[in-house]
């Protein structure tokens, strides 16, 4: 197996996990969203809080993960061409010849 095939195994991986935390935290403040508050030292409240903060945070995550995507792509096609110029490679801009 290669290395990109690892890549991809652990990218995978990460992915669902940060599906499975979004999904599991829905549904608990789904299920636990009419408790009985005991009032101010409520540990279901405080883990609702946190199953909210973790959403929010993956939310960012997700933007912020996208954004590093991006840049990166944009890295490897201009480091890829060898040419700053050139951003695409073509045979035009590789000067292939072609004959017939």
């Amino acid at each position: 197996m290669g290395q990109k095939a690892n890549r991809n195994r652990i990218a995978s991986a990460i992915v669902l996990c940060l599906v499975v935390i979004s999904f599991l935290s829905s549904f608990y403040i789904a299920k636990e969203i009419n408790h009985k508050c005991i009032g101010e030292d409520c540990s279901v409240c405080t883990h609702i809080h946190e199953a909210e903060n973790s959403i929010k945070l993956l939310g960012n995550l997700k933007i912020e993960l996208v954004n590093i995507l991006n840049i990166t792509f944009a890295l490897c096609l201009f480091l890829n061409t060898g040419n700053s110029n050139n951003l695409l490679l073509t045979p035009i801009t590789s000067k292939v010849r072609m004959n017939h």
